[in-house]
């Protein structure tokens, strides 16, 4: 979606508002509660996550890969977890892999919610959320935009949105 109002587009979980499950990992005979996000390639960049280690995904070749969060480092006892298997540090039967990243620490509920820890793993394909990145004070002129778009590739379907700053 090229726009001058849109700075980023991405497609994933939205942070207080849809996918995002919990999930249990075993590590040493202790069940750990992580929530798993799924994302695309844009998704830190949409949403302003900041890397404090390692990278965020490739196109191409990291369809294994998953990016954790400071608070699951700290739980799941990794002091650099950059490179290790989160199946050869916990007993997870969902497909995880490589961990390529670690962001830091951001809300996904409530601000006034602990942080927990988080796991986000790069789904290609539809995820039934468009994130848009909005340039700064671009909403009134955006929006049009927008749903003018939306028109075009969801016909039959009026636009639904919010905004993630209001949402948490």
């Amino acid at each position: 979606l090229e726009s001058p109002y849109i700075e980023s587009v991405s497609s994933g979980d939205v942070p207080g508002q849809s996918g995002s499950f919990n999930y249990s990992i075993r590590r040493n005979g202790e069940d750990i509660g992580v929530r798993i996000i799924d994302a695309d390639f844009d998704y830190l960049k949409t949403l302003g996550i900041k890397l404090a280690d390692g990278r965020s995904f490739r196109p191409l070749g990291d369809s294994a890969s998953v990016i954790i969060n400071q608070t699951c480092a700290r739980e799941l006892g990794m002091k650099t977890p950059i490179g290790l298997d989160i199946g050869e540090n916990a007993n997870i039967h969902l497909r995880m892999g490589r961990i390529v990243g670690v962001v830091k620490d951001f809300h996904i509920t409530s601000l006034r919610e602990p942080i927990p820890a988080i796991v986000i793993r790069l789904r290609s394909g539809e995820h039934g959320n468009t994130i848009i990145r909005l340039k700064p004070n671009s909403e009134r002129t955006a929006l049009p935009v927008i749903n003018t778009e939306w028109k075009k590739i969801v016909s039959g379907r009026p636009i639904q949105y919010s905004f993630l700053s209001q949402d948490l």
